[in-house]
């Protein structure tokens, strides 16, 4: 196709032409923020295409590049998004549509054959090397190897295009190239990519009860792909499951997929995409991070959560520090747009992109080793409490205890209440695997200082030698006892066995020991039920006041068994002192109480 035919289809695309050429929602909206923003640089006529400029996330413009075969527009750019037309291809055709007197100068161009001026350091998809002369000396095997690593980050299309553009000057060249290289596995890929798009049965909407059963019918396809694994060049099969991954993430808006079943499938072919990787050796890094960056942009609710971990063997460092520039230019970008539009939440806590984006960069300084990054990305409320945690656990599996050590001390901050304890208990057990039980002792004594309860002391007998236990039990109780935390300080004893101290203290400061948590003077009264019927039939009693103080009717029977089991303890210990005047005081409070127990001459109060 001319140049011409591609410019009057152009002139043809309206506005809802363009949107339903682009399909996807966000592709639509990104696109049109980047033409209102004149983002699209330079617009000219290259030879049969069309090229263009395009400012997005990276520090140099994408490069889009538009092409009419067969009556279909046939789009290319240099971004990594990979599923389907992106937004910077979007944004040159809508400023085309908004712009038309922008079409009479493509038209000049294309009579005259020529094109605008560009700078000369911008690169174009299919590339503008100057032709081979033959005089040119052989190059040396530093510079092949150069070369070698150049080509692998080529685009597959860039790369055929060049090829084919040699082998038109050369019969020999194109000769070699024309044998036929099939391999052994090349109809199984063929069989099973036909399997696959068959068993997401195209154009119908699948219902919920369906869904179970197309994924269990993709993952067989998947399953014989990932046999295929195991040959020589195992390049194909793993790129026919990242393909297969985005034909069941573009199935999922077509279909009821309210259980997350398809997505999980999406992200189970991923992962064995990511893994599958790490053994293929000169494999493309920058390339499998473009792909999985755009993997990453494309969700938005956690489904990929954990593939930058997964995926960091088959990354390397080189993958990884790609991944990261990628990642960190895009948050830099939305970040920047929320600024711009005076959003009340501008660092973007609430935006499910700066979310991503985030997650995705902890993931990769975690891969990476770099801490100062990892908690740079890490909410100050703590809400990362639990992947600082995980990260640290990860360190500690893999036996890296100094390194997970390190974490632990300078994450333990920017962690929750609930993941700091757990980030303490780590610490002690990185500390004794490191020989170093006086500092784990220590540590242990700090926390139980900080916040004094029943699995702070646990862990700290369990620290100590078992000769000094006694010495610090007495110490923790000490310190607990000491405090105004009545729960606590119950709970400590029942978890040091110190029943006789909980009964004394009952018996100087009963208001102390009664203010403690329904919970645990639950527990209080199955411990002393035995040794002492006396105090438990006291708290019991406290127990069923409080219940009945409440007046809420529902609280009622557990108040009466309450009173029942202080009863059955009077009456074994002989006491009916204590269980009279009590009756009697919550008859006189508690017409329930008079119900329960009334006073007749048979019956009197408390009998």
């Amino acid at each position: 196709m001319s140049a011409r035919s591609l410019i009057r289809h152009l002139r043809g695309m309206t506005l809802p032409a363009i949107e339903s050429f682009l399909e996807r929602g966000h592709v639509i909206s990104r696109a049109q923020e980047y033409a209102e923003d004149g983002r699209v640089e330079e617009i000219w006529v290259d030879g049969e295409s069309l090229r263009a400029h395009v400012t997005g996330s990276s520090t140099t413009p994408y490069h889009c590049v538009i092409r009419l075969q067969e009556g279909f527009l046939e789009p290319q750019c240099s971004c990594p998004y990979s599923r389907g037309v992106c937004w910077h291809v979007g944004a040159v055709l809508m400023t085309l549509a908004l712009e038309p007197e922008l079409f009479d100068q493509l038209e000049s161009q294309a009579a005259r054959a020529s094109r605008a001026p560009r700078v000369a350091s911008d690169r174009s998809v299919e590339g503008d090397s100057p032709p081979a002369t033959g005089k040119t000396p052989p190059p040396s095997p530093e510079a092949l190897e150069a070369l070698r690593g150049q080509l692998f980050s080529w685009r597959k299309e860039e790369l055929v295009a060049e090829l084919v553009e040699l082998a038109a000057g050369d019969g020999a060249l194109a000769a070699r190239l024309a044998e036929p290289r099939a391999e052994p596995a090349d109809l199984d890929l063929k069989l099973f990519r036909q399997a696959a798009r068959a068993a997401l049965r195209p154009g119908v909407r699948l219902r919920r009860h369906e869904i179970a059963r197309v994924a269990s019918d993709v993952r067989d396809v998947a399953a014989s792909v990932g046999r295929l694994l195991g040959g020589g060049r195992p390049e194909g099969a793993l790129d026919l499951l990242e393909e297969m991954a985005a034909l069941v993430w573009r199935r999922i808006d077509e279909a009821d997929d309210r259980d997350g079943i398809l997505a999980r499938l999406a992200r189970d072919l991923l992962r064995e995409w990511c893994t599958g990787w790490a053994s293929v050796p000169g494999r493309d890094r920058q390339r499998l991070a473009r792909i999985l960056f755009g993997w990453i942009v494309e969700d938005a609710g956690g489904v990929f959560a954990g593939l930058v971990r997964e995926g960091a063997e088959a990354l390397g460092d080189v993958g990884l520090d790609t991944l990261r520039t990628l990642l960190a230019a895009s948050l830099d970008e939305r970040l920047r747009a929320r600024r711009g539009e005076l959003v009340e939440d501008g660092e973007g806590h609430g935006d499910p992109l700066v979310v991503t984006l985030r997650r995705a960069l902890r993931e990769a300084a975690e891969a990476r080793g770099d801490m100062e990054d990892f908690l740079a990305h890490c909410d100050p409320d703590g809400r990362h409490g639990g992947e600082i945690l995980a990260a640290v656990r990860h360190l500690a599996r893999r036996g890296d205890h100094l390194e997970a050590l390190r974490w632990a001390e300078k994450g333990r901050n920017r962690a929750r209440r609930s993941e700091r304890a757990a980030i303490d208990d780590l610490r002690i057990e990185l500390l004794l695997r490191l020989d170093r039980r006086r500092e784990a002792i220590e540590l242990a004594w700090e926390a139980y200082r900080a916040e004094p309860s029943a699995p702070g002391l646990r862990r700290l007998l369990a620290v100590v030698d078992p000769s000094e236990r006694a010495e610090w039990r007495r110490r923790a109780l000490d310190l607990c006892e000491a405090s105004a935390d009545a729960t606590a300080f119950v709970e400590v004893c029942l978890a040091a066995g110190a029943t006789e101290r909980l009964v004394d203290r009952l018996e100087m400061a009963p208001a102390y020991v009664l203010a403690a948590g329904e919970q645990v003077l639950d527990a209080a009264c199955l411990r002393l039920d035995e040794q002492s019927p006396a105090a438990a039939a006291r708290i019991r009693i406290h127990l069923a006041e409080r219940a009945l103080a409440a007046g809420d009717p529902r609280q009622y029977p557990r108040a009466r068994e309450h009173l029942e089991q202080a009863r059955r303890a009077c009456e074994r210990r002989g006491d009916t002192a204590l269980w009279s005047a009590a009756v009697e005081r919550l008859r006189a409070a508690h017409a329930v109480v008079r119900a329960w127990w009334p006073e007749t001459a048979e019956h009197p109060p408390g009998s």
